[in-house]
C-alpha cells in the first residue's frame, strides 16, 4: 500500500512535523493555464476537508462524546453527460476501494482524516473526458485495499477493508474515559452536480474538489444509548454523506 504522509492525524501514532496542506489556489493551479497546450481536456481532481478539531456533544447524563479522528476512503470519482438518463453502478465491483480507471472515471483511492484539515486542497490524478456538457458527478467510498493513498496517521492494517475509521472517547462522570474506536464497511454512492460544464476545447480544464462539510452538529440527534452500543457510527456516516459536496474552479480557455 503506498502510504503518503502530509497530515499529522493520530495521536497514537509517533508525531513528526507537520506539513501544510496546499491552499485551493495553488490546487487551482494544478490545472493548465491558458496558453498551455495539453493533450485533451480534463478535469483535476482532488479533496478538500475544512475542518480542524474535535467533535464534540453532552448529554443530558453528563456524559459527553468526543469525536478526536475520522479516517475515510473515496475510491473514485466520475463524471457523467448531460444527456446520460441514468448511471450506470456496474464499475464499483466489489466492496473494496480500488476501482479502475477510465475516460471518465479516477480511480485512485485516498484515505483522508476528517478532523485534521486546514482548508487547503489535495490533488489527486486527473479525468480526461470526451468532449460534451458534463452536469453530474459521483463520489464513490467504499472499503480499503492494499492500494489505497493513505493520507493519515492511521496504519495501513488500521484502515484495510474498511470505509471509515472513527476514533475517540466517552467521558462520563466519575468513571475514567472509555475509548471509542467504530469502524464502517459499507458502500457510498453521492452524486454531485456539476450544472453544465462544456468540455469542447483541448485546453479546457476544471477543478473538481470533493468537499466533507464537518462539524459538531453532525453529532446532533445521537442518543447516548446508541454511542454506548457502538450503533451511533451509522448515525455519523448518513449524516455526513448527506453533506459531501463538489467545488468546481475553472473555465473553458
Amino acid at each position: 500500500m503506498r502510504n503518503f504522509i502530509f497530515f499529522i492525524f493520530l495521536a497514537a501514532c509517533t508525531p513528526g512535523p507537520p506539513v501544510e496542506a496546499p491552499s485551493t489556489s495553488q490546487a487551482e493551479a494544478a490545472a493548465p493555464q491558458s496558453g498551455v497546450e495539453v493533450a485533451q481536456a480534463k478535469f483535476v481532481v482532488g479533496i478538500r476537508t475544512q475542518t480542524k478539531g474535535d467533535l464534540r456533544r453532552r448529554f443530558e447524563d453528563g456524559s459527553e462524546l468526543v469525536i478526536s479522528h475520522w479516517a475515510i476512503v473515496l475510491s473514485a470519482v466520475e463524471v457523467h453527460l448531460c444527456e446520460e438518463a441514468a448511471w450506470k453502478r456496474a464499475f464499483i465491483g466489489t466492496a473494496y476501494a480500488h476501482v479502475s480507471n477510465s475516460i471518465t472515471r479516477l480511480g485512485t483511492p485516498v484515505a483522508e482524516d476528517l478532523l485534521m484539515g486546514t482548508g487547503g486542497a489535495k490533488v489527486v490524478g486527473e479525468i480526461g473526458p470526451p468532449t460534451g456538457n458534463y452536469c453530474r458527478a459521483y463520489a464513490v467510498f467504499t472499503r480499503a485495499d492494499n492500494d489505497v493513498m493513505n493520507f493519515t496517521l492511521f496504519s495501513d492494517a488500521d484502515l484495510l477493508g474498511h470505509t471509515a475509521v472513527i476514533r475517540g472517547e466517552l467521558i462520563q462522570p466519575n468513571m475514567p474515559p472509555t475509548p471509542i474506536e467504530w469502524v464502517w464497511d459499507g458502500v457510498q454512492v453521492s452524486p454531485l452536480e456539476l450544472d453544465s460544464i462544456p468540455m469542447v476545447n483541448p485546453t479546457d480544464s476544471f477543478l473538481l474538489l470533493v468537499d466533507k462539510n464537518v462539524d459538531a452538529t453532525l453529532l446532533d440527534g445521537l442518543s447516548i444509548d446508541r454511542v454506548k452500543s457502538g450503533q451511533a457510527v451509522d448515525d455519523l456516516m448518513s449524516a455526513l454523506f448527506s453533506r459531501v459536496e463538489l467545488y468546481r474552479s475553472g473555465a473553458p480557455r
